[in-house]
């Protein structure tokens, strides 16, 4: 929306890219190819008429390498035709601007003119021509459709769960540090501790080292067997020593509570960095 893409969704096209179409159309076995050029030419431009094209001027003159090159300028584009009697073959190149349904019929029309049922032909995608007429038909068959796949409405804030989210991610987690003897750590505030719980759960060698409350208290700690000391009564970096020691050195996991006070977090890092 900050882009400005919800607002005045381009409908007229005009700054759409352009887009054209070619066709090469080769027949072969023709038994109209003896006729004389301009009769060719003239049946040719009678069959694009026939169908709803619009050819505004044609002409044809001798190829230098033989046989006879002939077109036809449309408003919709032109068709462009290349004519060996001898070998009885005609070569076409059907380049459209618009009116890209026709093109079928524009084949069809110009295999029966030079009566051919032995053919091949392939199409590629060109540059378009600004200004075609018929733009709006174009538009309304083929595309491109005018849409907006944006969300225009105002962002709606999302209420996360947060300790919804941090125990799933916990317990995630926990699964990777299955191993034999792994040693985990869990710092605490001076209440209730789900990150304890939930290592509890898991069966895990663990710590948890609670924090100290303002008043010099202990934290009032839930029913649990998991081995826990008070920073009340040790000092951080003491503790921490002496935890790594009663575990051969090891430690596998840190997990710090959301409950856990931010200066502790702090000293806590800092420790662990020495």
């Amino acid at each position: 929306k900050k882009q400005g893409q919800c607002n005045g969704l381009d409908e007229d096209g005009y700054n759409l890219v352009k887009a054209g179409v070619l066709m090469i159309l080769e027949a072969e076995q023709s038994n109209l190819l003896a006729k004389d050029p301009k009769v060719l030419l003239n049946d040719v431009v009678t069959a694009l008429k026939s169908i709803g094209l619009s050819p505004l001027s044609s002409n044809t003159y001798p190829s230098q390498n033989g046989g006879d090159f002939s077109i036809v300028l449309m408003r919709e584009g032109f068709v462009s035709m290349r004519s060996w009697p001898s070998l009885s073959y005609a070569g076409f190149d059907i380049q459209l601007w618009g009116s890209f349904d026709k093109m079928k019929e524009i084949k069809q029309s110009l295999l029966k003119v030079v009566e051919s049922d032995d053919w091949s032909s392939f199409r590629i995608v060109v540059g378009g021509m600004e200004g075609t007429t018929s733009w709006e038909d174009d538009k309304l068959k083929i595309g491109p459709s005018i849409v907006s796949t944006r969300d225009c409405e105002d962002a709606k804030k999302v209420e996360v769960k947060h300790k919804l989210t941090t125990n799933v991610l916990l317990e995630e987690s926990v699964s990777l540090l299955q191993q034999e003897n792994s040693l985990v750590i869990v710092l605490c505030g001076t209440g209730e501790c789900e990150s304890a719980s939930i290592i509890e759960k898991a069966e895990l060698n663990s710590f948890r080292i609670s924090a100290c409350a303002e008043d010099g208290n202990k934290a009032q700690l839930n029913e649990s067997t998991m081995i826990t000391y008070s920073l009340c009564e040790h000092n951080l970096e003491t503790l921490l020593q002496k935890v790594t020691q009663e575990s051969d050195g090891k430690i596998n996991g840190v997990v710090i509570d959301p409950s856990t006070p931010e200066d502790d977090v702090t000293t806590f890092g800092k420790v662990l960095g020495r």
